[in-house]
């Protein structure tokens, strides 16, 4: 008696896929999973890449680094006589108080998550930013008048004929 033995059965569509040639797809995956590797493998392409990510960055922090504060206004104060100049230095070291709590917010608000919610104006706070003031004191109004001709002083405190 003889015995047959099967001969494994081989899977036809397998067969077929092994003898089909790639799809256009496949062949774009492999020649840029190729280049991609090869790229990734080139120290210069790798160094450049840093330096142009590093220049990058450098362009977007410098200018904002630059302009914190930028939007807070100036103003010259010519001052006439000493209870002027007394009512200016008050209002100069209010506003000073008032541009380093400003600082100290931004910072809070830097140092904050940024889901916390916050909202732009706060109760009790100005909705315009704090001004820096600078005095320049002035023997007289003519002297005061004289420097808001040149713009050099923004505004002239002068005391009236009475004292006040």
């Amino acid at each position: 008696m003889t015995q047959l033995t099967e001969a494994p059965v081989r899977n036809q569509h397998a067969e077929e896929a092994e003898n089909q040639p790639p799809t256009a797809l496949q062949m774009i995956r492999l020649v840029a999973a190729r280049e991609i590797s090869a790229k990734l493998r080139d120290k210069a392409f790798i160094i450049s890449t840093v330096v142009l990510l590093l220049i990058v960055a450098t362009s977007v922090i410098v200018p904002m680094i630059l302009q914190r504060g930028s939007d807070r206004p100036e103003f010259t104060v010519a001052v006439v006589g000493d209870r002027a100049r007394t009512a200016a230095e008050a209002a100069r070291v209010a506003g000073a108080a008032a541009v380093r709590q400003a600082d100290e917010r931004d910072k809070h608000e830097d140092d904050a998550k940024p889901t916390e919610p916050g909202p732009a104006i706060r109760p009790g706070e100005a909705a315009v930013p704090p001004a820096t003031l600078t005095l320049r004191p002035v023997a007289d109004l003519a002297a005061a008048e004289g420097l808001l001709r040149s713009a050099d002083a923004d505004v002239a405190l002068v005391p009236s004929p009475d004292g006040a």
